[in-house]
């Protein structure tokens, strides 16, 4: 929210601001800001990403492990045959876009978010020890593909939701620290003077 809200300060300031040294902070701060923005998704895409994976949110994240068994699920190194083995073998992009879900807005905060999705994620580690059980991931049967599409598709609507949420929410920004602040909402209709000053400080 943040990356996207001082993006759009510096690009809001280069249609009001007419003093030439300003004009080229403001237009070197706004490259800056892209290069922070497209990492900063890159970090959050792999997060996410990670979230949506079942044994990124168990104890069993890579084989069931020294714990009770009763169903007999394989002990060790499921990880990465699941994740990369599987999905460079047999997933495509075509294979997610007609399970993308449409765009699903969320009434809270992204911590609590964050908290339902991770507990999702969590309903589908048996699944996961299921279909390893059955080898499914070895042989790549349509299961298995289904099941990891189904995943993958999940995780990338989540983070196209929350970057959509993001870029929503920078709208009402407050810019800068303390006691001193100025909502982007200011910053947009031209009513904040000394802007480059501001976000120098």
């Amino acid at each position: 929210m943040k990356d996207f809200a001082y993006w759009r300060a510096d690009v809001a300031g280069l249609k009001f601001i007419k003093d030439p040294a300003a004009r080229k902070w403001l237009e070197a701060d706004r490259k800056r800001r892209e290069m922070l923005t497209l990492r900063d998704l890159g970090y959050w895409a792999h997060f996410v990403s990670d979230g949506n994976q079942p044994l990124h949110v168990t104890v069993h994240y890579n084989g069931w492990g020294d714990f009770p068994n009763p169903h007999n699920y394989s002990g060790t190194n499921l990880h990465a045959r699941f994740e990369s083995n599987f999905v460079n073998a047999h997933i495509q992009e075509k294979d997610l876009t007609p399970l993308l879900a449409p765009y699903r807005s969320f009434d809270g905060t992204i911590q609590d978010r964050t908290t339902a999705y991770l507990l999702a994620t969590a309903t589908h580690v048996e699944k996961t020890y299921q279909l390893d059980q059955a080898q499914a991931f070895d042989q790549g049967t349509a299961e298995a593909k289904s099941f990891v599409a189904e995943r993958l598709a999940e995780g990338a609507a989540m983070l196209r939701d929350m970057v959509a949420d993001a870029w929503a929410q920078s709208a009402k920004s407050q810019l800068g620290y303390g006691n001193h602040k100025i909502s982007l909402a200011d910053i947009e209709t031209g009513k904040v003077s000394g802007l480059v000053a501001e976000l120098q400080n």
